[in-house]
C-alpha cells in the first residue's frame, strides 16, 4: 500500500472518529439537558405542590380564625340586642348629695354595667366595677352628685357596648320619696323617706293596707306643712316665718321657726296629731278649725 493511500485512510478515519465523538458529545449534552429539564420540571412541580398545600393550609387556618372571630362578633351582637335595662326607681339624698338609682335587667341575657354618666349642669362619669346583673335581677348604686334640681340624663354603658339613656327629673317639692317600708307585726306598714328635694326625714304609718299583685305598697295621703321636731317620737309643730334682723338688708329679713304647742308632742292612737287646747299661740283658732284644716275641709 502506498504511503499516500495510507495517509488518506488515516485522515478519513480521524475525520469520522472526530465526527462521531462530536455527535456523541452533543448527544450526551442534549441528553443531560433533557434530564436536567425533567428534574427541574419535577422540582418546580414539587415546589408548586408544596406551595399549594401550604397556601391551602394557610387559607383554611385563616378562614377558621376569621370564622371564629366573626362567630364571636355575631354572638356579641346578638347578646347586645338581647340586653335590656330600665330604671326601676331613684331618689336623691340631699344631705349626703347622692343619687340613689335602682336598675333592673329586663333582658334575656346577663349584662355587666361598666359606666354611668350623668349629663346635666354638673356632669360626672362614674366607672362601675360591680355591675353584673342577671336577667330579672336589680342593681343599686349611690352616686355622689351635687344635683341642682335641673333635669339630667343618665347614660348607662355595658361591657358589650350597649348604652341606655334614662331621663331624670327632680321630684317636685312636697313629693314624698319613700326609701324603706317595714311590715309590722300587726300586719300594718311603716315607712320613711325624704320630702321633696330637701332632706327632711319623713315617717308615716299605713293601717289596713295590702300589697298589690306586684308586691307594691300603695301609699296615699296629704303632706302637711310641718317642720322637724327635736322630740324623738313626737309630732312636728307648725312652721312659721317671721321678720328677723334688719328688714332693709335682705335676705336677712326673714327667719323661720316653729309655732310650738299647737299639737301635743305625740301622735294619737289613730296616728294623727292631737290638738292642744292649752296653747296660747296667736294662730290658734280652736280645735274645730284645726280639725277642718287637717282633714282638707274646703276653704280652710
Amino acid at each position: 500500500m502506498k504511503n499516500q493511500d495510507l495517509l488518506t485512510i488515516t485522515n478519513t478515519i480521524f475525520v469520522r472518529l472526530t465526527a462521531y465523538l462530536k455527535y456523541s458529545t452533543g448527544y450526551r449534552n442534549h441528553y443531560r439537558r433533557g434530564i436536567a429539564s425533567i428534574v427541574t420540571t419535577v422540582i418546580m412541580l414539587s415546589s408548586v405542590a408544596v406551595m399549594g398545600a401550604t397556601a391551602v393550609s394557610w387559607s383554611q387556618s385563616n378562614l377558621s380564625a376569621r370564622e371564629q372571630a366573626l362567630g364571636s362578633q355575631d354572638a356579641n351582637i346578638i347578646n347586645q340586642i338581647k340586653e335590656s335595662l330600665v330604671l326601676e326607681h331613684f331618689w336623691y339624698n340631699t344631705s349626703g348629695q347622692k343619687i340613689n338609682i335602682v336598675l333592673k335587667n329586663t333582658g334575656t341575657v346577663g349584662l355587666n354595667v361598666t359606666q354611668i354618666k350623668i349629663d346635666g349642669l354638673n356632669g360626672k362619669v362614674t366607672t362601675i366595677t360591680d355591675g353584673a346583673i342577671l336577667p330579672g335581677d336589680i342593681y343599686t348604686k349611690a352616686i355622689g352628685y351635687y344635683w341642682l334640681g335641673n333635669p339630667i340624663d343618665l347614660y348607662v354603658t355595658t361591657n358589650r357596648g350597649s348604652i341606655f339613656r334614662m331621663h331624670l327629673e327632680a321630684p317636685t317639692d312636697g313629693i314624698l320619696i319613700v326609701k324603706k317600708i317595714s311590715k309590722l307585726g300587726n300586719g300594718n306598714f311603716s315607712f320613711n323617706g325624704d320630702l321633696g328635694p330637701f332632706s327632711i326625714p319623713t315617717t308615716g304609718y299605713v293601717a289596713n293596707a295590702n300589697l298589690d299583685q306586684y308586691g307594691n305598697l300603695i301609699v296615699t295621703g296629704t303632706i302637711r306643712d310641718f317642720n322637724g321636731t327635736s322630740n324623738p317620737g313626737g309630732h312636728p309643730d307648725f312652721e312659721k316665718q317671721v321678720d328677723c334682723g334688719n328688714p332693709r338688708i335682705p335676705p336677712h329679713n326673714v327667719c323661720f321657726g316653729n309655732y310650738t304647742g299647737i299639737v301635743l308632742p305625740n301622735l294619737g292612737a289613730d296616728h294623727e296629731p292631737v290638738y292642744n287646747n292649752q296653747t296660747t299661740s296667736p294662730w290658734n283658732s280652736g280645735f274645730v278649725r284645726f280639725n277642718q284644716w287637717f282633714h282638707d275641709a274646703p276653704g280652710v
